[in-house]
């Protein structure tokens, strides 16, 4: 049977992207990392080799019946490596070996889960079983399956130092690090996505739990996944599923250990309780524990995050949801997916407020206008981060315990300005779509701190229309607005506000509902402010009814353009001129017309004209789209690389 080659689409391979991700954006002494969704190659779903992503000569392989297999959509859309018992990936060894011989400090991290009770497992071993106080590795030894726990092995009797922390067997994910500190007593920190928020266990590597440094001569001789050592199967084998492996020649602790869990945790759906950080020198919080106290609960989201090479179009929580988007049993899973315009960080994460799951009828918890219907009494809070456009918003009837629905029964309801209460405030209304058991709102706005739910059982009068989109762009200096709704019976007309704060706004224009049109468009006259203008529509209908559309930016002309000096690119070289009226982040993208994204970082610009240079030498021939960003902003130029 024909290899195939399973691979994120990044164009890692061109030059333009520098090749310089790493997770959570932390490199330094970055020596190991392989991930499941990324440079696996297989016969058949066997895995023969699994490269490493921080450098494509290194890389893993099996070989025969001893070979792991590859599953797709195991953990939150990703694919991992499934050992049972047998399997064996082995690694480059010596002097290419993660750890440097006879290091004792150092930092393994891992994202895997078991269903198996067995005594003893190794998901990943560096080793020499011959020789005393040789080896490292992260480890299970389940005491017969009463008190799991998990940690490192020096390899060195009495063979219990390093094991701290409990583990589920119940094929439970867990984000874990070992951080090996100096080779003392109580120098060994577990750490996973259940304790990070508190404090590490805090386990021993010398053999008899007293101070002694350099007990441990850590060989080189082995590097491998599954087992304690290769060729040795059915021993200390591991089995479960490995999405996840990085190794760090050094500990990690601090804002970095931040850093690599929150990449971890946002791209497998699973919830620290702590801050969720990007990469970089300053990174930005895009889930605040404390300001979504009530929330932080089974927390989930999109994003990208170019430092880590981290890109989520679709996600769930691991608590909730299978590895395929569908609700776990008496579960309340929901699913966001489809961004209409996600760029590089940029996020939507959401938490919910712990509320028994299922429905209830009881009108204090929906808008009066639907007064006899249910809504789940669970509702997620929203924290946004740039503008990731809109969003599809999907519940499984299968974990809500409803068999039979139709379409008419559900709205989702966005509380607008995000205390809870349904009953105040403006709300926002979606219509559903329903394919199996699966109830899909499309089209979904969710600004920063909103909340919304989903009301079933729909009585009462006909809800206000349902915002599907509504934009903001400049068009010969003028701000062109373009909206389309749903459910206008009701509808009067539609008022066009704006404002240069983004908080107090005035009327400016007024669009009456034209029969049964759903489609809008409106020119600003006015003349834009420097800067940032805002734009809403309040929607109106003829009982006095209104609701909000979500709020656009438009940067005020003048604030920022962009030209290119050469449109055909005939060298290595597209020449970018970027003129602005202060210092901005801008991100740059260059979008193949087939729609594939091949180029992405970020760019600061000082006021003035800036020359940028791009190397675009690896690019094919062909046409290309240069995309500038900065907050809801978009311009792009075409170019032609010859």
């Amino acid at each position: 049977m024909k290899s195939k080659l399973y691979t994120l689409l990044t164009f890692c391979g061109l030059s333009l992207t520098a090749f310089s991700q790493s997770p959570g954006g932390v490199s330094g002494n970055l020596t190991m990392w392989v991930r499941a969704n990324s440079g696996v190659t297989t016969t058949g779903t066997l895995v023969d080799f699994w490269q490493y992503v921080n450098d494509g000569t290194k890389s893993f392989s099996g070989t025969g019946g001893s070979r792991p297999s590859l599953a797709t959509q195991t953990l939150n859309f990703q694919p991992a490596i499934v050992f049972n018992d047998v399997h064996e990936l082995v690694g480059p060894t010596g002097a290419l070996a993660p750890i440097t011989a006879g290091n004792d400090a150092y930092a393994i991290f891992g994202v895997w889960n078991t269903n198996s009770s067995k005594n003893l497992q190794r998901i990943w071993s560096q080793t020499d079983v011959a020789t005393p106080g040789s080896g490292t590795s992260l480890w299970m030894f389940s005491n017969s399956g009463t008190n799991p726990l998990y940690g490192n092995q020096a390899e060195i009797g009495p063979f219990i130092q390093g094991i701290a922390a409990p583990y589920p067997v119940n094929g439970r994910w867990s984000v874990s690090q070992v951080n090996v500190l100096a080779q003392n007593s109580n120098d060994v920190e577990i750490i996973d996505n259940r304790n990070i928020s508190v404090a590490p266990a805090i386990a021993f590597s010398d053999n008899s739990n007293a101070n002694g440094q350099g007990v441990r001569t850590l060989s080189t001789l082995t590097n491998i996944i599954g087992q304690r050592s290769p060729g040795v199967q059915g021993g200390e084998g591991f089995v479960g599923d490995l999405s996840e492996l990085i190794v760090f020649n050094r500990p990690i602790s601090g804002t970095e250990r931040s850093q690599v869990f929150s990449y971890l945790a946002l791209k497998y759906g699973l919830t620290l309780h702590t801050n969720l950080i990007t990469s970089g020198g300053t990174p930005v919080t895009v889930w605040n524990t404390t300001t979504n106290t009530g929330y932080d609960n089974d927390v989930f989201g999109i994003g990208q995050d170019n430092g880590s090479d981290l890109l989520i179009t679709q996600s769930n929580s691991e608590v909730t949801g299978l590895g395929n988007g569908s609700g776990k049993a008496s579960a309340e899973n929901v699913v966001i997916n489809t961004p209409s315009g996600l760029g590089n960080g940029e996020f939507l994460i959401v938490g919910h407020n712990n509320a028994a799951t299922g429905t209830v009828q009881n009108d204090a918890l929906v808008p009066t206008s639907l007064a006899g219907s249910s809504r789940l009494s669970r509702q997620w809070k929203v924290q946004h981060t740039g503008d990731v456009g809109t969003v599809s918003v999907a519940f499984d009837l299968n974990g809500l315990g409803i068999s039979t629905a139709t379409v008419s029964d559900f709205r989702l309801i966005v509380d607008a300005d995000g205390d809870g209460n349904f009953q105040t405030g403006t709300q926002r209304y979606y219509n559903a779509t329903i394919a199996g058991s699966i109830v899909t709102f499309a089209g979904v706005t969710l600004n920063d701190g909103e909340i919304f739910s989903m009301s079933t059982d729909i009585v009462g009068i006909v809800l206000p229309v349902t915002w599907k989109s509504f934009s903001a762009t400049e068009v010969n200096g003028k701000a062109q607005l373009k909206w389309e709704v749903g459910d206008v019976e009701r509808s009067k007309h539609y008022e066009i506000q704006y404002s240069t704060n983004s908080t107090d706004f005035s009327t400016v224009g007024v669009v009456a509902q034209n029969g049964p049109a759903t489609s809008f468009s409106y020119t600003y006259q006015g003349e834009l402010a420097p800067g940032a203008n805002y734009f809403r529509i309040r929607q109106v209908d003829f009982d006095g009814q209104y609701v909000y559309s979500r709020i656009a930016e438009l940067q005020g002309k003048g604030e920022l353009s962009l030209s290119l000096v050469n449109t055909i690119v005939s060298s290595n070289a597209l020449n970018i001129k970027v003129k602005t009226a202060n210092e901005l982040q801008l991100n740059l993208e260059v979008w193949t017309n087939a729609g594939y994204k091949v180029f992405s970082r970020q760019q600061t610009v000082s006021n003035g004209l800036n020359n940028i240079q791009l190397d675009v030498s690896s690019l094919p021939k062909g046409n290309y789209i240069l995309q500038m960003r900065t907050g809801s902003q978009t311009q792009s130029a075409k170019f032609i690389k010859q």
